[in-house]
């Protein structure tokens, strides 16, 4: 899991016309990653207290 400042990057960065593959080794993350938060995987909802 990524961390949304992250997630913002990578949209910020499409935005300018960056390419996966420039996106990627600047961020230092894997293509399909960057791929996939392109895509709109859902943001992470916070995990429930343990009990």
């Amino acid at each position: 899991m990524i961390r949304s400042g992250t997630i913002h990057t990578i949209r910020e960065m499409q935005m300018q016309g960056k390419s996966l593959r420039e996106i990627a080794r600047v961020l230092g993350i894997a293509r399909n990653t960057v791929r996939r938060y392109l895509r709109g995987k859902p943001e992470a909802v916070p995990r429930p207290k343990r009990g």
